[in-house]
């Protein structure tokens, strides 16, 4: 049984994880990770920010995932 508490701090370590990925060499693995954050949407302004820097990644398809994910991700101020 995962309590409330539990669930959250997993999905915190998760996009923790993933925010690591969007800076590895691999462009397959940023593309793959941006696309996953998309799905989390996370509400974190650290993280959208760091979508944001995507945005000029020299993986045109890293780009597209950026972007798709930005269209899912609401920061709260």
């Amino acid at each position: 049984n995962i309590t409330q508490p539990s669930l959250s701090r997993q999905i915190q370590n998760l996009e923790k994880e993933l925010v690591h990925q969007l800076r590895d060499p691999d462009k397959y693995v940023r593309e793959r990770a941006v696309s996953a954050l998309g799905e989390i949407k996370p509400t974190d302004v650290g993280i959208h920010q760091e979508v944001v820097k995507l945005l000029k990644d020299p993986g045109k398809y890293v780009r597209r995932e950026a972007v798709s994910a930005l269209g899912k991700i609401k920061p709260t101020a």
